[in-house]
């Protein structure tokens, strides 16, 4: 499923390069679910820890965090 997720946001990402404001509303969403997911998980994860699954999560949200942060700087910031 990594791979999936990351060709789902890379196209999202790219798409919204177009219009910068909707990239930082879904950027907002997104971490809104997250977040609320992460709470979950931790819940979860206190009753009974998955290793494999923890380690997915964990690589995947920090490819997003890299890409999220270079696409925000493109999007954003100007060399000026």
């Amino acid at each position: 499923h990594e791979n999936e997720l990351k060709d789902l946001l890379g196209l999202v990402q790219s798409s919204g390069m177009q219009c910068p404001q909707t990239l930082a509303l879904f950027y907002d969403e997104l971490a809104t679910i997250l977040g609320a997911a992460n709470s979950k998980q931790t819940n979860k994860q206190q009753q009974q820890f998955n290793s494999s699954s923890t380690q997915l999560d964990t690589h995947s949200l920090d490819w997003f965090a890299i890409s999220a942060a270079d696409m925000f700087q493109e999007a954003f910031l100007n060399d000026t």
